[in-house]
Parts: C-alpha cells; sequence; structure tokens
C-alpha cells in the first residue's frame, strides 16, 4: 500500500515511481512499456525481482511475489495446530474423567444407561422383568421397531417411569406428556365408538353395590358423567419398584352388549402408582382383580374402600353371540391369583 496520502497524491501528478516501495515492493527502475501500460522492475522484500505494471502497484493488486501469501498461509497452519490441540487435549481429559467415573461399566449400553437414565443395566432389566418384559402401555411383547425398546422418563426430573413400544412412547411424546390432553383424546374417541354414560352404567346394572358419585380420603368414586370409579378392597403398602395384586370392592356383571376398559386414576398416576389397563369383557361376571404397580421412589398406602381406578364402557355394535366363558368367570371376592392351563410356562421365580 501507499505509505501516505502525499505519496498516491504525488503518484497521481506523475508517473515517477522510482524508489517508492509499495507493500513489499521496491520500485528500483523503468522497464521498457507495452500497451497494456507503463512497467517498473521491482524487487521483493524476499529478494525476487519482477516487472510490474504500474497500476498493479499503485492500486495495492499485487502485494509480493508470493511469499506473503505462503507466510500467512503458515501462520493460519499454526493457529489451527494449536487450536486442534487444545481440543484434542480438552476431549482427551473428559474422556478420562468419564472412564474413571464409570469405571467397572463393560460395554456400551450399560454407559449409555449410566450417562443418559441414571440407572445400570441391571437396574433396567429389572425394571423390564416386573412389566413382564412387555410395553407398560399396551402389553405387547414386541418393540415395534429395529431400534429396540424405548426407555420411558419424565424430562423434567429425568427420571425413568417404564419401558416402552415405539407406539407408545411416540403417542406420549406426541401429547406432550400431558394427563389432561390424553384424557381429551380419550373422551373424543369414546364419543365416536359409544361410551356409556353414568345413567346407562346405573340402569344396566353392571355394578354391584352401586353408589352415585361420593368421594372417601379425597378421592371420588361411583357414578361419573361417563364412567363409573372402582375401590378397592384391601389395605396395601406398596414399596418402589413393587408390583402387587389386589381386588374391587364391587361386583361386575357385564352385558353382552358392551365391554369394559379398566383405567388408571389420575391422582394415583401422579403419584407413580400404575394399574395396569385390562378389558372386561362382554358377559364377564365377577369381582376384578387389580394389578398394581409403585414407579415412585416412595411407599405407597392404601387404605381398604379407597378410589383405585375408573371404568369405562363401550357399546357394541350389536349383543355378541360369544360371550366371555372363560377361566375367571364367576371370579369371588378377593385377590385371584393367574390360574395357568396345562401347558403354559410355569411362573418362575428372579
Amino acid at each position: 500500500m501507499i505509505e501516505s496520502i502525499k505519496q498516491r497524491r504525488l503518484v497521481k501528478r506523475q508517473d515517477g515511481i522510482l524508489g517508492m516501495k509499495f507493500c513489499r515492493w521496491l520500485v528500483v527502475e523503468q522497464a521498457p512499456s507495452r500497451k497494456c501500460g507503463t512497467r517498473w522492475k521491482c524487487v521483493c522484500d524476499c529478494g525476487n525481482e519482477r516487472i510490474i505494471l504500474r497500476n498493479s502497484l499503485v492500486r495495492g493488486r499485487l502485494k509480493s511475489c508470493g511469499c506473503l501469501s505462503k507466510e500467512n498461509a503458515k501462520n493460519l497452519r499454526s493457529k489451527n495446530q494449536v487450536r486442534k490441540e487444545i481440543e484434542n487435549n480438552e476431549n482427551r481429559r473428559k474422556w478420562i474423567d468419564r472412564i474413571e467415573k464409570y469405571d467397572g461399566i463393560e460395554n456400551r449400553r450399560g454407559m449409555y444407561l449410566r450417562t443418559r437414565y441414571g440407572m445400570s443395566e441391571e437396574e433396567w432389566n429389572s425394571l423390564f422383568e416386573s412389566q413382564g418384559r412387555q410395553c407398560a402401555i399396551c402389553r405387547t411383547d414386541t418393540p415395534k421397531t429395529i431400534k429396540g425398546w424405548h426407555t420411558d422418563h419424565d424430562h423434567t426430573t429425568g427420571k425413568v417411569r417404564g419401558i416402552l413400544c415405539e407406539h407408545c412412547n411416540r403417542g406420549l411424546g406426541m401429547f406432550r406428556d400431558d394427563i389432561t390432553f390424553m384424557g381429551r383424546a380419550a373422551a373424543y374417541l369414546g364419543i365416536h365408538q359409544g361410551v356409556l354414560s353414568g345413567d346407562a352404567i346405573e340402569k344396566a346394572k353392571i355394578f354391584a353395590p352401586f353408589s352415585p358419585r361420593m368421594k372417601h380420603n379425597g378421592l371420588s368414586y361411583g357414578k361419573s358423567v361417563s364412567g363409573y370409579d372402582i375401590r378397592i378392597d384391601q389395605d396395601l403398602s406398596i414399596a418402589s419398584k413393587q408390583f402387587v395384586l389386589g381386588s374391587s370392592m364391587e361386583y361386575f356383571n357385564i352385558p353382552l352388549d358392551c365391554v369394559g376398559m379398566i383405567c388408571d386414576k389420575s391422582t394415583h398416576a401422579r403419584r407413580g402408582l400404575s394399574l395396569f389397563n385390562t378389558i372386561a369383557e362382554a358377559g364377564w361376571r365377577g369381582y376384578l382383580t387389580l394389578e398394581l404397580f409403585n414407579a415412585s421412589d416412595i411407599i405407597i398406602e392404601l387404605k381398604v374402600g379407597d378410589p383405585i381406578a375408573q371404568v369405562i364402557f363401550l357399546s357394541l355394535d350389536a349383543p355378541t353371540e360369544q360371550p366371555y366363558d372363560g377361566k375367571y368367570q364367576d371370579q369371588s371376592r378377593g385377590i385371584q391369583q393367574a390360574i395357568l392351563e396345562q401347558g403354559s410356562l410355569p411362573q418362575v421365580a428372579l
């Protein structure tokens, strides 16, 4: 570049630039001119000589013979190397800290579970076994994706809630883990599938004893707008991550033209108490056995008469000609264990 404004004005007034320096070029003598313009012989700071057009010198188009670009590239490479070394050292230090923190974890899956969910592979397997090695919501025994089972967790606290299949995990995500939205969706489907109202349930004499809408220990039970809330018949103390059975106080007598859906109560669900949702088929009679799982970290106490579940009834388009006639027909009051038919797999203590 031209060193001063005076020098620039001097260059404009006359063609004589002998002895001037432009960036790294020193003008030493004038070279034979050509049609393209006045040319000057110049010497670079590195010692190289070159014939250069006057306009290229004055306007700073050619700053050196190429040595300046090489020096800039060398400096840039040096800066990049230093930055990469710093990054590599930081990454290496983080990896060493991570290995020391999770020393003893033998595989990548164990490290992933520990870093992502704060649980060991043994704890994950124990949780999955407590679910019967099936989805905690739809009860399927296949994950429905090649990626395998999904570990569902609370996105606010990070606590693991259960193991889900692909469809159920996506469903919770689509509903943004909001119980209100899921309740509205269930009601919406029920409207279009024919849900029995509380008055229709009372007229059908499905429950004995039948109660109007009442409260016990702050929880509602009995007839609702579109269902009926049943009560538990035992005192239960459910430890953290424990599975237990209970039974209903009410006797069921399902008509031939509807089926019942047993669902969780919102208050229990928010405390971490999960009720395995089941179907009461058309024509079934008896006291309902309930499957309960405490997914929280605290002990949950239930007393006799506490509302435990809500039952929704869907009407069929016509009374069934094949009512339920299985092994749980006319089930007696109290907790009834699973009845294993001949040829089925025996229960194994884990």
